[in-house]
């Protein structure tokens, strides 16, 4: 409920799982659902399937998390999950996201955002997250958070043939 996300300290959602399409678990609220309560929306179009191309998303999202964060606010990020979600405290969550509906896409934002704006290996995310809640992006977007990580830490694939 968004006095929940509120009274949390919400001030910014992200819905990773923004739209209306029928039978693809997609969450249907835009900037004009939180704008009255002064919380700001960033929406991710995601697909759960695994040739969605989430990575488009990669880079967006984390520099508008980074900047809510960097200003003292509080991110919510969501899916379209049914279970309520848990507060994720670290010391490179500054001061706090909250993940609080589903496993997938959400997961795979929030793992974007830490290869991406802290440094973290994508393997450090996954444990780090997990320690918090159950997540289980799917292969697709496990295959772009990979490629992501070898980007962002500069892991060259060389040859292992000689010349």
């Amino acid at each position: 409920k968004i006095q929940n996300i509120a009274r949390a300290g919400g001030e910014a959602v992200l819905n990773a799982a923004q739209g209306n399409l029928e039978g693809w678990s997609m969450v249907n609220t835009k900037a004009g659902f939180y704008k009255p309560h002064s919380i700001q929306f960033l929406g991710v179009q995601a697909v759960d399937l695994k040739s969605f191309p989430i990575t488009d998303y990669f880079h967006e999202a984390a520099d508008w998390i980074e900047n809510i964060i960097k200003s003292g606010g509080v991110v919510f990020v969501h899916g379209p999950g049914k279970k309520g979600g848990r507060k994720i405290e670290a010391e490179w969550f500054n001061p706090q996201i909250y993940n609080f509906q589903g496993i997938s896409r959400s997961a795979t934002i929030i793992l974007a955002y830490l290869i991406i704006k802290k440094n973290m290996r994508l393997q450090d995310a996954i444990t780090a997250l997990k320690k918090h809640r159950s997540i289980a992006p799917n292969e697709g977007f496990m295959l772009q958070l990979i490629e992501l990580n070898d980007d962002v830490h500069k892991l060259l694939k060389t040859s292992t043939i000689q010349k």
